[in-house]
């Protein structure tokens, strides 16, 4: 009660004017937000519209926008959509040709030699080519089915020749060819074909194996092979006329063609005994190369029925 007397007196300061004030209210903080309203219209707070975003790259959607499939009575129905897959446009691949080197190695067993199988379009393939067309021309027209080539002395390039000429006939000129290694003491027929030999030409003439399972079928369509097997023994004499001129007879009625390589030069006995069962004969010999004991030994196979030709000239380097 005293308390409250004293208030009442005159000259009594409130009890709030003894007090200090020591602190102001702040202002409230601003929440951050933002909007998206209608029409995509972006809204928000000072502090979140302040901060600057990088430039997004434009992306294409994988997918086509989906299309409203028409109803029945063909309106479209927005129920009902189909999402379709959005594929890269289909082009033709390009395509390029690069040719390949040409094969300078045997293939499939056949002899780098053999340059009219191995290289067709070269120009030494074409000298072939030519040389088959001058064989033909020189039978004039005399149905020759059997040629015999022999060389003037060894390795003049006869059995070269001789396959290279039956390439461009079987390959080329399309004929169905039968070639009979008549070189008993170096057969190289087999070998430069990549072929093995069981059975060859002594066992058929002499009686001891037929001819038809003797007939090779080589790499090269339309060619085939009676071989001769390499012996040491190996004699000149050993041919039978009787059995050699049958075994002609049969290939000729099978084959367009019958090429011999025959043997050489200086197996005298051997060549007098192999060239008058022939059509026709072809005498190899070295470019330049015109010996006189060479054309002697010509003129001598012509007395015994030997039916020669011409001459062939190779190029030995």
């Amino acid at each position: 009660m005293g308390r409250m007397l004293e208030t009442l007196k005159p000259g009594f300061k409130p009890l709030a004017e003894q007090c200090v004030v020591d602190w102001t209210l702040r202002e409230p903080e601003e929440v951050p937000y933002i909007e998206v309203g209608s029409g995509k219209k972006v809204e928000g707070s000072s502090q979140v519209m302040a901060v600057k975003h990088p430039a997004q790259l434009h992306m294409q959607p994988p997918h086509l926008q989906p299309s409203p499939l028409p109803s029945e009575k063909g309106e479209k129905n927005p129920a009902a959509v189909v999402n379709v897959v959005q594929l890269a446009e289909a082009k033709p691949k390009a395509i390029v040709f690069e040719p390949w080197p040409a094969m300078l190695v045997p293939s499939r067993g056949i002899a780098a030699e053999v340059i009219a199988f191995h290289q067709p379009n070269h120009a030494v393939s074409q000298q072939y080519a030519a040389l088959f067309g001058k064989i033909l021309e020189s039978q004039n027209g005399t149905g020759t089915k059997s040629i015999l080539l022999t060389g003037s002395k060894p390795t003049v390039g006869t059995t070269t020749t001789l396959l290279n000429l039956a390439v461009v006939a079987a390959v080329l000129d399309k004929r169905r060819l039968a070639l009979v290694d008549a070189h008993l003491v170096r057969p190289a027929l087999a070998q430069r074909l990549g072929l093995s030999v069981a059975t060859g030409l002594q066992e058929v003439l002499a009686g001891n194996s037929a001819l038809e399972p003797a007939v090779l079928k080589t790499p090269i369509a339309g060619l085939y092979l009676i071989a001769a097997r390499a012996e040491d023994n190996a004699t000149v004499g050993r041919l039978s006329a009787e059995a050699l001129a049958w075994m002609l007879a049969w290939l000729k009625e099978r084959f367009d063609l019958v090429l011999i390589d025959g043997p050489g030069m200086e197996e005298s006995a051997e060549i007098i005994t192999v060239a008058p069962l022939c059509d026709g004969m072809y005498l190899v010999v070295p470019q330049g190369d015109i010996a006189p004991p060479h054309r002697a030994m010509a003129q001598n196979i012509g007395r015994h029925g030997g039916r020669l030709k011409g001459l062939i000239h190779t190029h030995l380097e």
